[in-house]
């Protein structure tokens, strides 16, 4: 049952930040928009590589990395589109 969350996750996770990262919002912050589709496209890929019998001892830190690119990819999310207080007053003016 553990695999099959982590495949609904992962695969999830990966389509999930790189529609996110096709958002209008993301279209004035190139470098934002670039690195949450990478983010997506890697969590599937690092998925299926985890899999490898070579990366065996690898696979604690291939999975720790997609922890912090997804952390990263949340934080951007946050910042692009959720409207900071000094939007939130100039659009409630």
């Amino acid at each position: 049952m553990h695999n099959l969350y982590a495949i609904v996750t992962y695969f999830g996770m990966g389509i999930g930040i790189a529609f996110v990262s096709l958002a209008p919002k993301f279209s004035a912050f190139a470098f934002r928009r670039v690195f949450m589709l990478l983010v997506g496209i890697a969590f599937p890929v690092v998925f299926l590589m985890m899999f490898q019998p070579d990366l065996a001892p690898w696979r604690g830190l291939l999975q720790r990395s997609l922890d912090v690119a997804l952390a990263v990819s949340l934080i951007l999310m946050t910042w692009t589109l959720v409207p900071s207080d000094h939007h939130a007053r100039k659009a409630a003016a």
